[in-house]
């Protein structure tokens, strides 16, 4: 639930301002380590989960195609899901940016300058909600 309620404000901000507050995914990393990983899979579960979702966003942000928010975002939300759901819902995300990509330039032919920077946050809550969605559907299907 802390996830959900920062990927919102990441995704207004984001839309608005077009950046993330910079502490605000240090802060969700902070609380789940409090929180909740007692109860849940060990450390280095979480750590790998944060960099297969980071490492990749990192390099981007190198490559100037990523702020450092994004970066941190990344991050953090491959942090709180651990290795296996991070990997699934990086898999969603690169689906869903694809799909974003492919309606608004292919089929609404949207041009969007180079310059321009597009927020992520949305799209990565679209993702989240998405992965959730299914999880829950298939939980209630079984």
């Amino acid at each position: 639930m802390i996830l959900f309620a920062a990927l919102i404000y990441a995704a207004y901000t984001d839309l608005k301002r077009r950046e993330i507050e910079i502490w605000l995914f240090p802060s969700v990393i902070m609380a789940y380590l409090l929180l909740f990983l007692h109860n849940d899979e060990p450390l280095p579960v979480h750590i790998i989960g944060g960099l297969l979702m980071g490492l990749p966003s990192l390099f981007a942000a190198m490559l100037n195609k990523l702020g450092g928010g994004d970066v941190l975002l990344y991050g953090a939300v491959g942090f709180v899901l651990g290795l296996t759901e991070a990997g699934v819902l990086f898999s969603v995300i690169v689906l869903t940016q694809f799909s974003f990509a492919v309606i608004f330039v292919q089929v609404a032919k949207v041009e969007i300058p180079k310059e321009k920077e597009v927020p992520m946050a949305p799209l990565i809550l679209v993702s989240y909600l998405t992965y959730h969605g299914f999880v829950l559907l298939l939980r209630f299907l079984s």
